[in-house]
Order: structure tokens, then C-alpha cells, then sequence
């Protein structure tokens, strides 16, 4: 990793989300200048790091006012978070995703430079769409996605090489599957062990679409974090695809006997009808990665369920450790 990778400023499309805010926590810690994008921020949150991070409120489809008042000059790691949809929504109304998400990030990218990086998160949970085996995904699978979101997700990796090798910025593209840990939002609607443990802590049943034997490859939120700070330092190689997950698959009934079982707790479940936009199998390879820049996994499953758990109950109060520090020494 060159010292120049190293560090280069950080700018963060998409802060205030769940992936974001454990992002910005870990730039923070490791001293690296960051900017800090979104359309709103939450207070409570940003006054802990306002001393280290500068925060710009602004819509990520303002191409023109988000390049001059959030882009250092000389160059930038950019961390693409952005996202105005999950793999449930616009499925009978793609354009929407298309207006909302991908035209977007093209008119972004067409704005950037050569001294310019790009690291955008797409999504390994839906770009391989409905495997015919079951085994972990390489990035050499080719997916056909069953969702809209999938879709875009897709495309916008396609159209960032393009616009890549255009303009002369470099790039990487993760493809994480299903994030789990602290700093989640309190509304999100998206991730089933928080839905689960919201719910729980609501008195509420959580529904499970089908019959519970949907597997997916869940994952610590802050080993993908190390894996995005990883990414910005990358000198080389550039315009790799890579997993981030944690190659172990799960089914739905599995993680409510886990979280059972971790959390002394009985969080009550229904069963309805499997959806359409739901993969029945989706786990993650995650060799290339390991292979290319000696990322992997370093939270078990069990700690990151306690860890969400204790941040949850107490309402997003105390901040959650991530030892970044540590991987990054």
C-alpha cells in the first residue's frame, strides 16, 4: 500500500446510513480526513465526530454543488453509499430505480477525475440473482438479478468501469452480502437480525417470507468497514470486483435459533407467503479478496449479535467498539 493511498482524504456519499455511520466511526479513529455527505444528518451522531469529520448536507443528485463544496481538489477516495431503494422496492416500476439510483451516480462519475478513486458498494445479495447451485458465489458468476434494485446495482458497476477508463480515475467495486451490527437506524425496514431484535424489543412477531430455509451470508457491519478502508488504500491493483461477506450460509430459522440461544431471549416469528425478490440462496466467496489484499473476517457471528443487541437496547446511546485500529497497524 503506498503512503499516497493511504492518505488520500475520504469523502462519503450516503454517510448517515447504517454502513456509513460505522464507516465514519472508523475514519475517525484512524485520523484520515473525511467528508461526510448526505441529505440529513442526526444530530446526536454527528456532534461526537464534528471535531474530525466535515459534514455536508446535500443531495447526492445535485452533481454540481456536491463536486464544489464536497471534493477536495487535489484528489479524493470516494466511498459511494448512496441508495434510495432496497431489493423489495420498484419492482414493477424499474424506471424508478433508474431516475433514482442510476442516473445519479452516472452523472457523478462523469464529474470525477483522474486523481480521483472510486469505491462503490454494490450489492453481493442480489447482483447473482437465483443461483442454480448452491455453493458460495465467485465474482465470475455471472447473475442474472431478480429485482430492480439487483439490476441497477449491475449497471452502475458496469457503467463505473466505463466512465473509469474514459476519465483515467481508479476503482474497486465490493459486492458485500448481508451486513449486520450496531449503528443501525431505528426505522430501517431492511437487515433480519435488527428487524428481529426491534421487533422483539416491541413486543412485535417478525415475518418470515417462505418457510424459513432462505440462507444468506450474514456479516459483521465493521469487516465491511475494513474492507472499504482497505479498498481506499489499494494503490494497486485497480478495477477489481470483490465479495465481502463471510462464506458461511445461514437460514433464516437458523439465526433465530442463534439469536435464541445468545440472547436468552424468544423472539416470536410468523411465516408468509416467499416473495418474488428473494433469493433462496445466497452466500458469498470471498477468496479473491483474502487473495488480492489480505482482507477477511474477523467478528464471529455470536459477538456481532450481542453487540447489536446491546447498542440496540440502548437506543443508539453508547457507541459500539470497532478495533479498527488494530487491522490497520
Amino acid at each position: 500500500m503506498s503512503e499516497s493511498g493511504r492518505q488520500r482524504p475520504v469523502v462519503v456519499y450516503g454517510a448517515n446510513g447504517f454502513i456509513g455511520r460505522n464507516l465514519l466511526l472508523a475514519l475517525s479513529e484512524l485520523g484520515i480526513e473525511t467528508t461526510a455527505v448526505s441529505r440529513s444528518f442526526d444530530s446526536a451522531f454527528t456532534d461526537r465526530l464534528a471535531s474530525v469529520i466535515r459534514f455536508v448536507v446535500s443531495d447526492f443528485g445535485d452533481t454540481a454543488r456536491l463536486i464544489d463544496e464536497a471534493v477536495p481538489p487535489g484528489g479524493a477516495n470516494h466511498v459511494m453509499l448512496v441508495s434510495d431503494s432496497v431489493p423489495s422496492t420498484w419492482s414493477r416500476k424499474p424506471s424508478c430505480e433508474v431516475a433514482g439510483n442510476l442516473l445519479s451516480h452516472v452523472r457523478f462519475f462523469e464529474r470525477l477525475r483522474s486523481v480521483d478513486r472510486v469505491i462503490f458498494l454494490s450489492s453481493g445479495g442480489t447482483v447473482y440473482g437465483a443461483p442454480d447451485v448452491r455453493r458460495p458465489l465467485r465474482e465470475s458468476d455471472s447473475g442474472v438479478p431478480i429485482s430492480a434494485y439487483g439490476v441497477t446495482k449491475l449497471a452502475t458497476e458496469e457503467y463505473l468501469a466505463f466512465m473509469a477508463r474514459v476519465v483515467g480515475f481508479s476503482h474497486v467495486t465490493l459486492r458485500p452480502s448481508n451486513p449486520v451490527g450496531p449503528w443501525v437506524k431505528s426505522k430501517a425496514s431492511q437487515g433480519f437480525v435488527s428487524v428481529l431484535l426491534r421487533n422483539y424489543l416491541a413486543g412485535r412477531p417478525t415475518c418470515i417470507w417462505g418457510d424459513g430455509t432462505t440462507t444468506r451470508d450474514y456479516h459483521d457491519v465493521r469487516d465491511l468497514v475494513s474492507a472499504i478502508v482497505a479498498s481506499c488504500q489499494l494503490g494497486s491493483p485497480d478495477g477489481e470486483i470483490f465479495n465481502v461477506g463471510s462464506g458461511v450460509g445461514r437460514t433464516l430459522n437458523s439465526v433465530v435459533d442463534l439469536v435464541r440461544e445468545t440472547l436468552a431471549i424468544d423472539p416470536v416469528v410468523l411465516f408468509d407467503q416467499a416473495r418474488d425478490v428473494d433469493a433462496a440462496y445466497n452466500v458469498l466467496d470471498c477468496s479473491r479478496i483474502f487473495e488480492t489484499i489480505g482482507w477477511q473476517p474477523q467478528y464471529d457471528f455470536q459477538t456481532t449479535i450481542r453487540d447489536t443487541w446491546a447498542f440496540m437496547k440502548e437506543g443508539g446511546s453508547k457507541a459500539v467498539k470497532t478495533d479498527i485500529k488494530a487491522k490497520f497497524k
